[in-house]
């Protein structure tokens, strides 16, 4: 018999983080430490470029890296294409992680990234099932060193099956991203704010006993509140597409306004690039056999254009430590510790938003 849970789930547009009641930051720039580590890897700001194929190659990887935070290479090529890709990122001296997927190269392209000097493999498929599983570990026995990464979850008791896995950070989001229509395509899906604090009561038992694993928000961070939220709810890091796809640097296509390819060498280039969710019809045509695509879970899109890689990574982490004044918090722990997380009712939401005429959008 279906089981009914009668509780809600929430997202991030669902609630508000309440200020302190004292703040002893005095100075966002210097009162507020945003670094971290992944693995032995140091990150000035949590926040990790998609391995899609319109968000993340070797130009975008180096570009984040050098802003402080790291990029994922993508999957949808040969494995000696991913392979240079890695080997141009660590030649500029820039850490960086690559995606394989379930398909029967991957372990070899999983160590081949690795000793291209792939620090992390991310294990890129849209749910932690069995066949991933088995994946992840034969990765991990294969590489022991390897800073391992898959999912996605959206409850604590898969997140508990990633812990049990072997990860060492997992994915945490269905039905959520910006590209994503697995919600409305196959009615599943959990509110992010419930996924984070379910996943984090899970992270926080393992640590108990030693075993240290770390959470990694994918989707539904399309304003810099969104990713405060995310951080405070228990992300470590944030995974994110959009926002790099609309950038100076990204692969996508240049595209018109309506989707339609231009010249680069045309002024218009700079304007809007393609974005196409890797579970939309439009990647799985390009990148299987036409015979393998049963349906279509996300969607393709263009986006503008505005600003570099640099910028965009400067906004969010800008955001993050502006929200962690608010609660009074100069690092993570802190932060997490002094969130408190009030339901906001549509009227509020409503309110929360600029009201003033604007000419142009902000859309982070």
């Amino acid at each position: 018999m279906p089981k009914l849970i009668e509780k809600f789930t929430y997202g991030f547009e669902d609630v508000s983080l309440e200020p302190h009641h004292y703040s002893p930051i005095s100075s966002r720039k210097t009162d507020i430490d945003t670094t971290t580590f992944m693995g032995k890897v140091k990150l000035h700001t949590p926040i990790i470029a998609s391995p899609m194929a319109d968000v993340c190659d070797d130009k975008v990887a180096i570009a984040i890296a050098k802003a402080g935070g790291v990029g994922a290479i993508h999957r949808f090529q040969t494995i000696e294409e991913q392979v240079e890709m890695v080997s141009r990122v660590v030649a500029a001296g820039q850490p960086v992680l690559a995606a394989v997927g379930t398909t029967p190269d991957y372990l070899e392209r999983a160590v081949k990234l690795y000793n291209a000097g792939a620090f992390g493999i991310i294990v890129d498929v849209a749910f932690l099932n069995q066949k991933t599983i088995e994946a992840c570990r034969n990765i991990k026995a294969e590489l022991e060193d390897v800073y391992l990464i898959s999912g996605n979850v959206a409850t604590g008791a898969g997140f508990r099956t990633g812990i049990d896995a072997g990860l060492d950070a997992i994915r945490v989001g269905i039905g959520n991203g910006q590209a994503c229509r697995t919600s409305r395509v196959t009615g599943v899906g959990v509110g992010l704010v419930t996924s984070l604090l379910e996943c984090l009561e899970e992270k926080e038992h393992a640590a108990s006993y030693g075993r240290q694993v770390s959470i990694i928000c994918d989707g539904g961070m399309d304003t810099g509140g969104s990713f405060a939220k995310a951080i405070a709810c228990g992300a470590d890091f944030a995974l994110m597409g959009r926002a790099f796809a609309g950038t100076y640097e990204g692969p996508g296509q240049a595209v018109t306004e309506s989707g339609e390819p231009v010249n680069p060498d045309r002024h218009e280039w700079a304007n809007y690039r393609q974005y196409r969710g890797s579970a939309s019809m439009e990647a799985q045509q390009v990148y299987k056999a036409r015979g393998e695509i049963v349906t279509s879970e996300g969607v393709a899109s263009v986006v503008k254009v505005y600003g570099s890689v640099e910028e965009v990574l400067g906004r969010f982490n800008g955001a993050l430590r502006s929200s962690m004044s608010y609660l009074g918090a100069s690092d993570y722990n802190s932060f997490r510790n002094n969130a408190v997380i009030r339901l906001v009712s549509t009227g509020t939401f409503n309110q929360q938003k600029a009201r003033t005429l604007q000419t142009k959008e902000i859309t982070i």
